[in-house]
């Protein structure tokens, strides 16, 4: 059973760390919910649009560039300690629309990363609960199945009762994860494994709460204890 649970919590690390090879703010799969970046990538997707619309390809105008000197050139007389015992510029013709275009395709880009981390966390959560119906998704299933929780240095053991089917336990516990990952959303707000940022590992027949922060390792705990009996 360590299998199910880790190949599955391995899967969104593999997602947040690949699947966005550029330097979108938040549009890592973990960033947001999945409902929240379809709302991202829809937001950008209009900025993008609006950008186009003011883009003309056709648009000229004339700009003083400075320059090093030569024919044609307009040479005023520098300040004293400039450096240099005048300042000559040329001109020429840009597109004063080019940065429209520039605009609509950063927002393109992070509208597609957007798209894609929302379908990793669609992916993610499909392959971890597609044993499990979608009210069963969103319950927290520890309640009344621990038999003890024990602190560790990043987190907390959860051990289950004796009688309880530690696959089905495991896996369900793989899935409410990736539940709370994906929808942000769980019927029990005290559940430990909706915390942000939780991992959980399977480790025979317990599992294992884990996080990098201190402060959420010590709320883990504090949620598990509500749950044992």
């Amino acid at each position: 059973m360590l299998q199910i649970a880790h190949r599955t919590l391995v899967l969104i690390a593999l997602v947040t760390l690949g699947s966005c090879s550029c330097a979108t703010p938040g549009a890592q799969p973990s960033d947001m919910t999945t409902a929240g970046h379809a709302e991202a990538a829809e937001e950008h997707g209009a900025e993008a649009a609006e950008h186009a619309k003011k883009y003309d390809k056709d648009a000229t105008a004339t700009r003083r560039v400075l320059s090093g000197g030569g024919a044609e050139l307009v040479c005023l007389d520098a300040p004293i300690g400039v450096g240099a015992s005048a300042r000559c510029y040329g001109y020429e013709q840009y597109n004063p629309t080019a940065h429209h275009l520039a605009s609509a395709e950063r927002h393109e880009k992070m509208s597609r990363d957007h798209a894609a981390a929302g379908v990793a966390l669609a992916t993610y959560e499909e392959g971890a609960c597609k044993l499990f119906e979608p009210k069963v998704r969103s319950s927290c299933p520890l309640l009344g199945q621990l038999e003890r929780v024990d602190r560790l240095p990043k987190g907390v053991r959860l051990t289950p009762k004796a009688g309880v089917n530690v696959d089905a336990w495991q896996a369900h516990i793989a899935c409410h994860v990736a539940f709370a990952q994906a929808q942000g959303a769980s019927d029990m707000p005290v559940c430990p494994l909706g915390v942000t940022g939780v991992r959980a590992e399977a480790a025979g027949n317990v599992v294992e709460l884990t996080s990098e922060d201190a402060i959420t390792a010590a709320k883990l705990l504090t949620l598990a204890q509500l749950h044992a009996e």
